[in-house]
């Protein structure tokens, strides 16, 4: 009787850890982007699948215990021999510690420790990859190599400074059509862009770059354009087709070979795709959030946007401000099976 009440008591244990992972979850998806509740998702999932295949934890096994610091390291070596990169790893053990830092928020006496034992192990060491960029000087010395008179020097010019200030890629930049840009009642004009995967987002124009496409587009599309035409776009016969990404990297090329000669800081191999470093960077060094930038880039993935973060410590305030939430609500429901891992995939079905 005694056996079977323990085992009944630790089920329960189980039970109610897998009511607040839900309760986390459900939380976030109210507070986070889809992007973040499917990292917190695939986190968990992970940290599961490694107790139950790994350490054999079964439901009568799981307690808070699991959480210890001596686990979650195994994890994060269990996480690498999978194939899982130093900064993929770091970045999952940012969202564990999220999970447990809100179960100190439901009650510090109980569960504090767990948060505080997480926050303690240090990340894996990452070989940061630089990320090529290109200076202001250099962006300065390509735009005076630029012949402006004509249209088509007139048309790199614009495209450039658009790279250069919103971070664009180029295929972005050329794919968008004149109804794409808005103008509010205040004058402001915004480009809204489709990046990789669909991704739809908003570039927010400066100043500088607001007034250039206010003299670039009556020249080159009149006063009444048409709203299906392409912003920027090569004259093919008499007739208006869209720029090819090989034709402006051809021309950047050569703007850079020209502006060498007076800038060293000119790479020969300049790319447009540099001008999208160079943003990142920039923003990241302004002091501009992480997830600001991410959005601003339309990255998927944060990942991608910790490449324009250049020194040690600017990786640590940005895996820190990755921790910042907090999310404080629990309902409880659920339903499982024997196994560990049969229990969670029917809490949380895949």
């Amino acid at each position: 009787m005694g056996k079977n009440s323990i085992k009944k008591s630790r089920k329960d244990t189980a039970a109610e850890m897998f009511n607040f992972i839900g309760a986390w979850r459900e939380q976030a998806a109210l507070s986070s982007s889809p992007h973040t509740v499917e990292a917190y998702k695939n986190a968990m999932d992970l940290y599961v699948r490694f107790l139950d295949q790994s350490q054999h934890v079964t439901t009568g096994d799981f307690t808070w215990k699991c959480f210890s610091r001596e686990n979650i390291e195994k994890w994060m070596q269990w996480l690498a021999q999978r194939g899982n990169k130093p900064q993929t790893v770091n970045l999952r053990l940012s969202h564990l510690r999220e999970f447990l830092k809100y179960m100190e928020g439901r009650s510090a006496a109980e569960y504090g420790h767990l948060y505080h034992e997480a926050a303690r192990i240090k990340r894996m060491k990452v070989q940061h990859t630089e990320v090529k960029g290109v200076s202001d000087a250099a962006v300065e010395a390509v735009m005076r190599a630029v012949d402006t008179s004509t249209d088509a020097g007139a048309r790199d010019f614009t495209l450039l400074l658009l790279l250069n200030e919103t971070g664009a890629r180029l295929n972005e930049a050329i794919s968008v059509r004149m109804k794409d840009i808005h103008t509010d009642n205040k004058g402001k004009v915004t480009i809204t862009v489709t990046g990789k995967g669909g991704y739809i987002r908003t570039l927010y124009l400066t100043p500088v770059l607001t007034r250039k496409l206010k003299e670039y587009i009556p020249r080159f599309h009149g006063e009444s354009p048409d709203t299906e035409a392409y912003l920027f776009f090569s004259k093919i016969k008499g007739k208006h087709t869209k720029v090819t990404a090989r034709a402006i990297q051809k021309r950047v090329k050569q703007l850079a070979i020209a502006a060498h000669k007076g800038c060293e800081e000119v790479p020969l191999d300049l790319h447009p795709h540099n001008y999208r470093h160079a943003y990142g960077t920039r923003r990241i060094r302004q002091g501009k959030q992480l997830a600001v930038v991410q959005r601003e880039m339309g990255h998927r993935c944060i990942q991608s946007t910790m490449t324009y973060i250049d020194t040690s410590s600017m990786i640590e305030q940005a895996q820190e401000a990755a921790e910042s939430e907090t999310v404080k609500r629990i309902k409880p429901i659920w339903a499982g099976g024997d196994s560990l891992l049969a229990m969670y995939q029917s809490r949380f079905p895949t």
